[in-house]
């Protein structure tokens, strides 16, 4: 019988804490809204980009650093099964097989993201190109329109 107001008086405890952490949330999200209404336009899409970049690389490096331990993952269970019947030179060349494959894919996985952002980078560099070359050929239009015009 005792029990039961302790109880009583831990959930009354944990509600107003939760009640206090939600209410700190509301605020923190109205202060937030306000602050992103007052941004500009221009610094937001550059807050928006950085963020962006900031997740795909985060994203790059943890797919770089887990696919290949879950690539592996059954060989390395399997030399932890058959740890006991193996001499140590033969388990000591399947760990170090092992970890040559994981970073033997990482490397393969580093060489497939450069490749795609040096694509990515052609690309911009192309779409640069061809926007000055339509600067430039409106620009000598304009030159050529004012020498005649009178």
């Amino acid at each position: 019988m005792m029990e039961e107001p302790q109880l009583n008086n831990f959930r009354q405890a944990l509600s107003y804490g939760i009640r206090s952490i939600v209410s700190y949330v509301k605020a923190l999200r109205t202060k937030a809204i306000g602050w992103w209404q007052a941004v500009d336009p221009q610094p937001k899409r550059f807050l928006l980009l950085g963020l962006g970049a900031s997740i795909v690389l985060m994203v790059v490096i943890f797919a770089i650093w887990k696919i290949p331990q879950q690539q592996l993952a059954p060989l390395k269970a399997k030399i932890q099964r058959e740890r006991n019947s193996l001499q140590p030179h033969e388990r000591l060349k399947l760990e170090h097989d092992a970890r040559k494959l994981e970073n033997d894919a990482r490397t393969t996985l580093v060489q497939t993201v450069g490749g795609a952002v040096l694509l990515i980078g052609l690309v911009l560099t192309w779409r640069s190109i061809r926007a000055t070359e339509r600067n430039l050929q409106i620009t000598q239009q304009t030159a050529t329109n004012n020498r005649w015009s009178p």
